[in-house]
């Protein structure tokens, strides 16, 4: 497999509810997370994030990991596309 031919999951239906409530606790209470905090997110495919940071960039940086996607895990409901897109997609029977 060529790096061009390798498909990721960058889970932004997972991300999108994470900054959104991120940007909510800020606007109400004026907290960031901390570098080092850990942001829980069950039922995603990266179950957590750990706040980083980055020189030159001011306030917290939240890194999420992409997920390779194989034959072997193509299948899995919590990819993106499994989630959010009708067949075909992961969830439906392999036609190569």
């Amino acid at each position: 497999m060529t790096p061009s031919s390798i498909q990721s999951d960058f889970a932004i239906a997972d991300l999108a509810p994470l900054l959104g409530g991120l940007i909510m606790e800020n606007l109400k209470s004026g907290s960031l997370p901390k570098v080092g905090d850990k942001i829980l997110r069950p039922n995603t495919l990266w179950e957590e994030v750990t706040v980083g940071e980055q020189e030159g960039i001011s306030g917290p940086i939240i890194s999420i990991p992409i997920t390779a996607i194989t034959q072997e895990n193509a299948n899995n409901p919590a990819l993106y596309a499994n989630q959010h897109q009708g067949p075909p997609n992961g969830t439906s029977p392999l036609v190569w």
